[in-house]
């Protein structure tokens, strides 16, 4: 029993890892991006050569704990919502943004209601200039979230995809008022600021 249960933390604790060192290389120090900003391309590989230990009677199955096969594009995640969210992070930090919002579309039920899948895939849809789909979502969250300021700063980026900069200016000057110390508002308002003129 101990050596079953070990068996799982130490698979638990793999599958963590695969998703916050593609994170931590995303949004380190070292190379500072806007969270709300679209990603920059990212190679993501995984060594699954030794991924598989046998140890006295417990077995660690490479196809649960798989995010990646031969390319992101053909790996399926378990279908349950952690998976398929890990999985569409994993895409997006390889700037696979069509994958990723097919990956999320897979989330079904109560789960697919949730503010993190909706935001998620708001974004998503935005990035992958799907900007129509991502108007649609960032309106149901402004609906369910009015003073968002995490859902605000998103839309007010999509409007700068737009190229609607001075609504983007009044949502990111709104953000601002509210939160001061928001810098990706701050980024984004000086953003439409200069494409303005």
């Amino acid at each position: 029993m101990i050596n079953s249960v070990f068996t799982k933390f130490a698979a638990l604790m793999f599958v963590f890892a695969l998703i916050l060192v593609p994170a931590i290389f995303v949004f380190s120090d070292n190379n500072v991006q806007a969270a709300h900003a679209q990603p920059k391309p990212m190679t993501v590989e995984l060594d699954t050569a030794n991924i598989a230990k046998r140890s006295d009677n417990a077995v660690i199955d490479m196809a649960s704990l798989s995010l990646i096969e031969d390319e992101l594009g053909h790996a399926i995640p378990n279908t349950d919502t952690a998976g398929l969210i890990a999985h569409a992070h994993t895409l997006i930090a390889a700037q696979k943004f069509d994958q990723a919002t097919q990956t999320l579309s897979r989330i079904q039920g109560a789960d697919n209601d949730r503010y993190d899948v909706q935001f998620l895939f708001a974004r998503v849809l935005s990035w992958s200039g799907q900007h129509d789909a991502a108007e649609d979502k960032f309106q149901t969250l402004r609906a369910a979230y009015p003073q968002n300021a995490d859902v605000l700063v998103s839309y007010g980026y999509l409007k700068l995809y737009q190229n609607q900069h001075s609504q983007a200016e009044h949502i990111f000057e709104t953000v601002l008022h509210n939160h001061p110390n928001y810098q990706d508002a701050r980024n984004g308002l000086n953003k439409a600021r200069i494409a303005k003129g």
